[in-house]
């Protein structure tokens, strides 16, 4: 079978020489119709954790340069009133993925400890878990229901938590492009929510390939390696998709 690796830019090719094992890994799920699924806010937290930035440009000519029949899908909340936000998603539809999105939800989470006794853990259960609320010391608790009250003294009462969760739509989707006649799926989350999804299309005769770093793929997820799940450490594919100012020279 001729290679359906061709490279999209004089960039990709010299890389694929040098890290051959980028094309031969990815060539075996994209040998076929195969969806993509790109689950943005956790790329975005790989990123702080590495200390480089996904060019998401680059990734998708990555991805281009595998000339089998293929969606990319891009999954990421848009915060109302953020420019920001609103530009980063009309870019990656520019750049040609599929996009999903829905608006980030702001939770606001009480932190007033004005009308409680100094040893209540009252407001700290709104933000504290419950085991590690149980272990704390009188004195602890104490000693953070004071600095709440220093905070309540300065005018803040709370403080907003955002959330924007993708797992279900990912999920469903996935289903759907099984339903469709897609052969290979390539997740890019470590999160052990999509273990059952995933599991349905291993039994199913189906390759799927995990991408993410080493180390945070859930649990869930290991169990499914002798079913058939592969994984991708998301550091391999640095020189490929990394901004170019954060690359050596020769990478750019």
């Amino acid at each position: 079978m001729p290679s359906c690796f061709q490279p999209k830019t004089s960039r990709i090719e010299k890389l694929a020489k040098e890290f051959p094992y980028v094309a031969e890994e990815f060539e075996a799920i994209l040998d076929r119709k195969t969806s993509i699924y790109l689950d943005y806010a956790n790329v975005r937290g790989w990123s702080e954790k590495l200390g480089w930035h996904i060019d998401l440009k680059r990734l998708y000519q990555l991805f281009e340069s595998f000339v089998c029949p293929k969606k990319i899908g891009f999954y990421y909340g848009t915060m109302g009133g953020d420019n920001e936000s609103k530009e980063l998603i009309e870019t990656t539809k520019a750049q040609g993925y599929e996009v999903t999105t829905k608006p980030v939800k702001r939770i606001r989470i009480s932190i007033d400890a004005t009308s409680i006794s100094s040893g209540s853990p009252d407001i700290l259960r709104n933000f504290i878990a419950r085991p590690l609320l149980e272990s704390l010391s009188v004195k602890q608790i104490e000693d953070l229901n004071g600095h709440l009250k220093v905070l309540n003294s300065q005018g803040t009462l709370y403080f907003e938590d955002l959330k924007c969760n993708f797992d279900v739509e990912i999920g469903t989707q996935m289903l759907l492009d099984l339903n469709s006649g897609t052969e290979g799926f390539i997740l890019w989350s470590c999160d052990g929510d999509f273990a059952d999804t995933i599991f349905k299309l291993l039994i199913g005769g189906k390759k799927v390939l995990a991408v993410g770093m080493a180390g945070r793929f859930a649990k869930e997820l290991n169990q499914l390696r002798p079913v058939g799940l592969q994984f991708f450490e998301v550091k391999r594919l640095r020189e490929f998709i990394c901004w170019p100012r954060e690359l050596e020279a020769k990478y750019k």
